[in-house]
């Protein structure tokens, strides 16, 4: 995001989980951010950067599943087992080895 400029992210496909949201156990673990969040984040909502680490725990907590988008150049999809599967047109060596430090995994083209 940051090679990017990148400050928000269009939310697509989106689908909640009012199961895990209405759970006492997974509310004690919520900060009012991410509750915020879940409520306001419908299809086609703009998140922006200071949101997206809120967004994430969202999903990967299973309360909510969606894509984000910006303009055709970075998506973020969600995967099963904690996955996150982000694309984009930037391929500068010291962000993959950024990357490949913390202990992910890159998959290039």
């Amino acid at each position: 995001m940051r090679d990017l400029k990148i400050h928000e992210f269009k939310i697509i496909d989106v689908e909640k989980n009012n199961k895990v949201i209405n759970n006492e156990k997974f509310k004690q673990l919520c900060t009012n951010g991410m509750m915020n969040l879940y409520n306001i984040v419908q299809e086609k909502f703009i998140v922006k950067s200071e949101q997206i680490h809120d967004l994430c725990k969202l999903v990967l907590r299973e309360s909510l599943w969606c894509k984000l988008e910006y303009n055709n150049s970075m998506t973020v999809n969600f995967g099963y087992d904690y996955y996150m599967y982000i694309t984009c047109e930037v391929k500068k060596d010291e962000i993959i080895g950024e990357i490949i430090n913390n202990g992910l995994f890159v998959e290039e083209d």
